[in-house]
Formats: structure tokens, sequence, C-alpha cells
């Protein structure tokens, strides 16, 4: 598999100061989009690093792509997942592959919500006099 995909996600996670409230945040938006088709939602779990939240979800992504296909387009369209991103990491990558890759892409596109919103969320005030 291409490291470059989880060097980039652990490198987002890591360079947040306040990476609990972060990872906590990132729990909840895949619980969120996911929760229904985990079978221990997140809630009930203790992760403690995006590598752990990507093991939970790999095999929820094979699944759906051997049983469901559509269901987990309509996933990807929901999380607002860039599907030509998604097939360029998936070209030359092994079959057995494809699940992680698109775990971990899911894991950086919902990690990239949760700070956003963060950060908005904190900043609420910085754009009032706009």
């Amino acid at each position: 598999m291409d490291n470059k995909l989880i060097k980039k996600t652990q490198a987002h996670l890591n360079s947040f100061s306040d990476k609990q409230r972060i990872l906590e945040e990132l729990l909840k938006q895949i619980n969120k989009d996911f929760g229904a088709l985990i079978e221990m939602p997140f809630k009930d779990k203790h992760l403690k690093t995006t590598e752990e939240i990507v093991q939970i979800l790999t095999p929820v992504v094979e699944d759906l792509q051997n049983n469901s296909p559509e269901v987990l387009r309509q996933l990807m369209y929901e999380i607002d997942l860039n599907e030509s991103e998604l097939y360029y990491e998936l070209q030359g990558s092994n079959n057995d592959e494809h699940a992680l890759i698109a775990a971990w892409m899911v894991t950086e596109r919902e990690l990239k919500k949760v700070v956003t919103r963060i950060h908005f969320s904190d900043n609420k005030d910085a754009f009032k006099n706009l």
C-alpha cells in the first residue's frame, strides 16, 4: 500500500495541539456516518489512534465493497470523499488493499471535516465584521 496516505493522515492528526479532542470528534463523526454499519459503535470504544479507527473501518468497507457497492458509493458521496482521488489511490494497488486504502481515505476526509468544524466554531467571531 502507498504509505503516503497513511503518513498524511497521521501527520494531520499529530499536527494539532489538542490531538485528543480532535480524535474524540473524529470518532463521533465516523460513528455518525458509519455507526449503523459497525458492529460495536466507536462511542463504545476507547481508541487512541487513526490506525485503530482504520482497523475497524476496513472490514466494514470491504463488506460493503463486496456485498453492497451502491451503499458504499452512497456513503462515499455523503461524506464527500473525492471519487477521482479514491480511484487514483486505488490504481496500481492490489485488490486486497482497496478496502484499507478506502478506509484511510474516509478517515482522512472525516478528519478534515472535524478540523474545519472545530476551527470555525472556535473562531466564530473572526468573521463578524466582514
